[in-house]
């Protein structure tokens, strides 16, 4: 389920009415202004059978938010914002941007659909880009790699551009991070290659395990059970809403997955070879 409150710095959760009900002039002098505050709440909803790719680059922690009600703190909410805000400011200066991309797969007999948007496509680069605000560069710089959830999007975007713009070319496939914070203020600036932006160019390649990680998500919310955790990014273990549920996979959890985890996978086999 999308989340149902924001827990504000005083301790009081809100709810999504609540934010909306009170007027700029009615609204604590701490809260954003009534336009930004309907641009903070906006959500996208769950629907059966249609996941999007970024579902399936997480699908534990993905599981989990179609299935509990949770609260994120406002801190959250505004970061989650000003990244959108700093996507649609480097969108726009491309001209192909916000790409809506979708890919229906056959699964145990049902329509599944599948649904990616492209940050944007540059071509006069031939690349396909994945835009990433973080809170500041360093842990990812001394790694000098991306995100691997985010290489799966950026994959995952590739293969449904190409599904849906066949014969497009497309020679790179680009992840950029920007940063929210202040470096330039901080002692940090000194440190070497620290700096507000950094790119990661890829060849463009499929993800083999998307169709499996597909039927991992569908299998899960089918018959409720949580993913198992090794799938999502090691980094949720920190950004989670939903304590130990979410951390410990309980033994019928486990026993589930040794058992299905095997048919999945001879089930592409056999599709494939058909």
């Amino acid at each position: 389920m999308p989340w149902t409150g924001v827990r504000f710095p005083d301790g009081r959760i809100m709810t999504r009415q609540h934010i909306l009900t009170l007027d700029d002039l009615e609204a604590p002098d701490d809260w954003p202004v009534l336009s930004v505050r309907e641009d903070l709440v906006k959500q996208r909803v769950p629907q059966p059978n249609t996941f999007h790719i970024t579902e399936l680059s997480m699908p534990r922690f993905s599981w989990f938010e179609r299935n509990i009600d949770y609260t994120l703190d406002f801190d959250e909410v505004m970061d989650r914002w000003l990244g959108r805000v700093i996507h649609q400011g480097i969108q726009w200066k491309y001209p192909l941007r916000e790409v809506a991309l979708a890919k229906v797969y056959r699964v145990e007999g049902e329509d599944v659909t599948l649904q990616g948007h492209v940050d944007a496509y540059d071509p006069r680069s031939r690349t396909l880009w994945e835009f990433k605000t973080y809170a500041t560069l360093k842990f990812l710089l001394e790694r000098n790699q991306p995100e691997q959830d985010h290489v799966f999007q950026v994959q995952g975007y590739y293969e449904l551009m190409l599904e849906n713009f066949p014969g497009m070319a497309i020679q790179k496939l680009g992840i950029w991070y920007v940063s929210k914070s202040g470096l330039l203020s901080s002692p940090s600036r000194n440190i070497p290659g620290l700096f507000r932006s950094h790119k990661f160019l890829l060849e463009p390649h499929f993800n083999l395990d998307m169709e499996l990680r597909l039927r991992i998500f569908y299998r899960g919310l089918r018959d409720h059970v949580p993913p198992p955790k090794s799938l999502d990014p090691a980094w949720r273990e920190q950004f989670n809403p939903f304590g130990e549920d979410y951390l410990t996979e309980t033994s019928e959890e486990i026993a589930y997955w040794e058992k299905v985890l095997p048919e999945l996978r001879k089930e592409i086999e056999q599709n494939f070879e058909g």
